[in-house]
């Protein structure tokens, strides 16, 4: 599967085309949806009123979705914890030794920099092996 997520990759930073494209993070979703929201309207032509983007970002949000704050854990849920850099506590040092093998962390950091940080592959602190 690895190899498959690795080809799809080279494929879309081969592919990609700065003047169609908008890459948005969790990250930054979280950090601020409604500007984040607001940059996807833009993207599109469309413009709502600042009222209009709150209620939208906030009928979406993780606690609208869940029931629960970000950061609570129900392991029956689709829907994990709602927080960003989560991957670091599902990750084993088995596991991201083998996507650094497939995937070099700075050739995709180098193409895709918008969407991941320097940090997030090269120096990504996993602590379970489980």
């Amino acid at each position: 599967y690895l190899e498959r997520f690795a080809a799809w990759q080279d494929g879309w930073v081969r592919g990609r085309n700065p003047d169609h494209e908008l890459v948005v993070r969790y990250e930054d979703a979280i950090a601020d949806g409604p500007g984040v929201f607001e940059r996807v309207l833009a993207h599109f032509g469309v413009v709502l009123r600042e009222e209009q983007i709150a209620a939208i970002v906030e009928k979406h949000s993780f606690r609208r979705a869940t029931g629960r704050r970000p950061g609570e854990q129900d392991a029956t849920s689709f829907n994990r914890k709602g927080i960003a850099g989560d991957w670091r506590n599902h990750f084993t040092h088995d596991q991201l030794s083998r996507f650094r093998a497939v995937i070099d962390p700075m050739d995709l950091v180098e193409h895709v920099r918008p969407v991941f940080e320097d940090s997030d592959l090269q120096h990504a602190d996993v602590t379970s092996d489980a």
